[in-house]
């Protein structure tokens, strides 16, 4: 009776060392396959994005309108405006300096806004341009924009009739 229990062990050693064989190198290569997912998600940037719009979509001859920057980057970036001249273009006016409005800043995100206050003096169908941000994280710059056109509508302001004009 022992010999046949000496002799089944005997028989089962190859069996359970190639079975070890394949739990360390199977575990060797799920260890370096996690591994370099781990480096190549911790080493990654995320891309910045930007979103753009107006406080409101149509206003009057001399009526200001509120154009909003929204910036996502990483935390330890830094958000640049480009020198603007007062005309933009399109008979968009920029009517007072921009400001940076910080909405988070911790270690998921650096999310902020740019606002520009904006006026017109013509009328009718107007394209407000997309603006260029900078965005600079450990050496590298990013510009980013839009992409995407933002109509305002500017209507002449409407004649009073008590006064005649």
């Amino acid at each position: 009776m022992l010999g046949v229990v000496v002799g089944a062990v005997w028989n089962a050693l190859p069996t359970m060392y190639q079975i070890y064989k394949r739990m360390i190198t199977h575990g060797i290569r799920n260890l370096l396959l996690v591994s370099t997912f781990l480096f190549f998600v911790a080493t990654t940037q995320a891309q910045p994005t930007v979103e753009r719009h107006l406080s409101r979509d149509s206003v009057q001859v001399g009526d200001s309108v509120m154009l909003t920057l929204r910036v996502e980057t990483q935390r330890g970036a830094e958000i640049h405006l480009p020198q603007l001249a007062d005309t933009l273009g399109g008979g968009v006016e920029l009517y007072d300096r921009p400001y940076l409005d910080t909405l988070q800043y911790d270690g998921k995100a650096y999310i902020a806004e740019w606002k520009l206050p904006l006026v017109s003096y013509d009328t009718g169908w107007l394209a407000v341009p997309d603006i260029p941000l900078l965005v600079m994280y450990n050496g590298r710059a990013d510009t980013i924009t839009t992409g995407v056109a933002l109509l305002l509508h500017v209507a002449y302001v409407p004649l009073s009739e008590e006064i005649g004009e």
